[in-house]
């Protein structure tokens, strides 16, 4: 009895030894509490989100075929292949996709990257973007890397864009080249 009474006096030692030495060791030991977890607060697996209006009209739709949450960064979703669908009540629709994106929740923006595609869905005009971020709210996208818009065959690059999607204008800027075919 002496010698298994030792055995676990020392194990019990040894445990309280390494508490002591986890809770005081040198920062480099110690888990980094300066960031927020890289870990997501919930994750969603092929999502599909309608948001609508003060009226109960559909205003926008978001879907992904992954999504992260991050409660700890400020509300923010990591996608992955995002969809998001814009309607502005008259039956005009913008749609837009990419690899990936992040949603700001509480800014309503949605910044998307890799192979962005907003589309006006009415006329067919294609925008094409590396990235570009989207305003949900206020229903405004903006581009500042290389943008291609195409309608039929005719194609307008520009170095910038700034689109509203409520009157469905757009402005191109730094270095914007046009090729116009008329339908």
């Amino acid at each position: 009895m002496g010698r298994g009474f030792a055995q676990a006096a020392l194990a019990l030692l040894i445990l309280a030894g390494g508490i002591y030495l986890l809770q005081n060791s040198p920062v480099g030991l110690q888990p980094d509490t300066s960031e927020p977890d890289s870990l997501p607060g919930s994750y969603l697996r092929d999502v599909r989100l309608s948001l609508y209006d003060v009226n109960g009209a559909l205003r926008d739709v978001l879907s992904a075929r992954e999504v992260d949450y991050f409660s700890d960064r400020g509300a923010r979703s990591e996608l992955v292949e995002p969809r998001f669908y814009s309607h502005d009540g008259d039956l005009k629709t913008w749609s837009a996709s990419a690899r990936e994106g992040e949603m700001f929740h509480r800014a309503e923006v949605l910044k998307l990257r890799g192979d962005v595609t907003l589309i006006q869905d009415e006329y067919g005009s294609t925008m094409k973007s590396q990235a570009m971020t989207l305003q949900v709210a206020e229903k405004i996208a903006f581009s500042n890397v290389p943008v291609t818009i195409t309608r039929g065959e005719s194609v307008l690059r520009g170095g910038q864009m700034r689109a509203n999607l409520k009157d469905e204008r757009f402005r191109l800027s730094n270095q914007v080249e046009t090729v116009y075919v008329q339908e």
